[in-house]
């Protein structure tokens, strides 16, 4: 996982003798795979450390022959293919850090809208609760009320039973005092008719007298008779 930003490859051949390689990089470390990338069939010796600079690399590689056209075009091709993986992976890292700006964007409005929500959330669980308190209030109060209406309902029935009591005995009191009054006047009755029959036997017996038909002794045995004269 070395980073490595740009290698550029430099040849330089000297006249007549087998020239040496040079490789330059912009860093100050170069990764092995990149020197092997530079000519992978001219390069013999040991495997370079991963700590190596670029001079110590340059040092360490042994004279060979000038390379081929082909190896020069395999070289170019694989440095232009790993500048376009390099400017494929910028984009994909500038991709990534603007999805990751999306994301804490996305973050940061949906943390607003979360204390909002638990901001709506306390705010309605404490009229829920004031709501429930006043129910509570007013459910006892309906109750004690409905208590009171029940006592004042059982004292009216008492009350009324006490008083349809009463009045069921005055009624039958003057119901009887009616009897008795029927039955005296009845009697009253009967005797003002008796009363009144005598009155006219009296009275006959009176305009007889007055005409001289009858004596004193007949009047007083027809008053004896009918019960007002005693002799």
């Amino acid at each position: 996982n070395i980073r490595t930003l740009r290698t550029r490859a430099s040849l330089s051949w000297g006249t007549g003798c087998p020239s040496r390689r040079r490789a330059l990089t912009e860093e100050s470390r170069i990764s092995p795979v990149s020197v092997g990338y530079l000519s992978p069939r001219l390069y013999r010796g040991p495997a370079p450390s991963l700590h190596m600079t670029s001079e110590e690399v340059a040092v360490d590689l042994p004279p060979v022959c000038p390379p081929h056209t082909s190896d020069m075009e395999a070289v170019q091709e694989e440095i232009e293919h790993l500048k376009r993986e390099i400017i494929e992976a910028n984009e994909d890292r500038a991709k990534a850090a603007e999805y990751g700006l999306v994301l804490l964007e996305e973050k940061q409005a949906l943390a607003g809208q979360i204390e909002e929500l638990n901001s709506l959330y306390d705010s309605a669980r404490r009229e829920l609760e004031t709501a429930v308190e006043s129910i509570k209030r007013v459910q006892n109060d309906y109750e004690k009320r409905l208590k009171d209406v029940e006592n004042q309902r059982e004292q009216l029935l008492s009350e009324m039973e006490s008083r349809e009591s009463t009045l069921i005995s005055r009624v039958d009191k003057q119901q009887e005092q009616i009897r008795q009054l029927e039955r005296k006047l009845k009697q009253a009755v009967s005797e003002q008719e008796h009363l009144s029959d005598h009155n006219t036997i009296l009275t006959t017996e009176i305009d007889k007298h007055k005409s001289g038909k009858r004596d004193k002794p007949t009047i007083l045995n027809t008053l004896t008779t009918v019960g007002v004269w005693n002799s």
